[in-house]
């Protein structure tokens, strides 16, 4: 039996190299995000896509009403499982006054639009966080 300090050692050395590799893994889930400028209106989006596994067949649209989530957790978190993600910013960023939601509703259909068009995308899901779940319900009534 090991003295009880080379015990605690031990267990502190395995709990700090399961930590690296759980953070390690998920700062590593999409290498290079694609920026794309949705023209001719200020929409702009990240797409994110899986480092390693087969083509993804389903997609991702993450948008907010206001906010800025070209970087939300879901961006890496859903392409890490194989999906392709879309991440958005729309055009009335961090400007709740101004929303007009029409004019959200169509920045919802230009990433909805782009998706449809990337390669091997047969199903494309609405990922609606916060101010997103709003925005999602509102392009799906329209």
């Amino acid at each position: 039996m090991l003295p009880r300090r080379q015990t605690m050692h031990r267990r502190v050395i395995l709990l700090t190299a399961g930590a690296v590799l759980v953070v390690g893994s998920s700062l590593f889930a999409q290498g290079r995000p694609e920026y794309i400028q949705f023209s001719p209106s200020p929409v702009k989006g990240a797409l994110y896509k899986p480092d390693a596994g087969p083509a993804p067949h389903v997609a991702v649209l993450i948008i907010h009403r206001t906010a800025n989530y070209l970087s939300h957790p879901g961006c890496t978190e859903f392409s890490r499982r194989g999906f392709m993600v879309l991440c958005m910013v729309p055009r009335f960023v961090n400007n709740e006054v101004q929303v007009r939601w029409d004019q959200i509703a169509l920045d919802v259909k230009a990433g909805m639009d782009f998706l449809r068009k990337q390669p091997g995308i047969t199903k494309v899901v609405l990922f609606g966080h916060s101010g997103g779940g709003p925005t999602m319900s509102f392009y799906q009534a329209i």
